[in-house]
């Protein structure tokens, strides 16, 4: 790709770009606050922007006042089955073609680093397996050498010994 990095160096730039675009997030929407930009907002926005983490799908709230509670009391008791409607599915035929965009990119650029970093990995164990086993066998030989002159020097020594 052009450019050497560890995999411990990607991944805390990924960490800091995160952590950046969640702080951006939580300082615009607190009030008091201007807006604040940043250069890869639109792109970290496009990755991380729909995730929970970022943009809870619910969130509970313990004080709220007696009318909410009635209408949150009323619309748990129309979910008994009658007045519940069931959601309609999207039609597939209505769907747009999703163009890549630069977010997208980057996303396949990572994805691309961590499979080649998982298959040079992948190949660095194999290599390591295959290193332990050469050293097996050739500790092995050299034990069965070891026992092969032992056998030979007592062989010897019994005859001079019968002499």
């Amino acid at each position: 790709m052009g450019f050497d990095f560890t995999d411990k160096q990607v991944k805390n730039r990924w960490h800091y770009l995160q952590n950046k675009y969640k702080k951006i997030i939580d300082d615009n929407n607190t009030s008091g606050n201007g807006r604040k930009t940043w250069d890869f907002y639109d792109e970290m926005d496009g990755l991380l922007g729909d995730k929970p983490n970022i943009k809870p799908t619910c969130i509970l709230e313990t004080n709220i006042s007696d009318e909410e509670d009635d209408k949150l009391d009323d619309s748990i008791n129309s979910v008994d089955g009658k007045d519940e409607k069931e959601p309609e599915k999207e039609d597939k035929s209505s769907r747009k073609r999703k163009y890549t965009t630069s977010v997208d990119k980057v996303d396949n650029l990572f994805k691309q680093f961590w499979e080649e970093k998982r298959k040079t990995d992948e190949e660095k164990e194999k290599k390591r397996e295959t290193r332990e086993l050469e050293k097996e066998e050739k500790k092995e030989k050299r034990h069965q050498e070891k026992q092969e002159l032992l056998k030979a020097f007592i062989g010897i020594l019994n005859k001079n010994k019968d002499n």
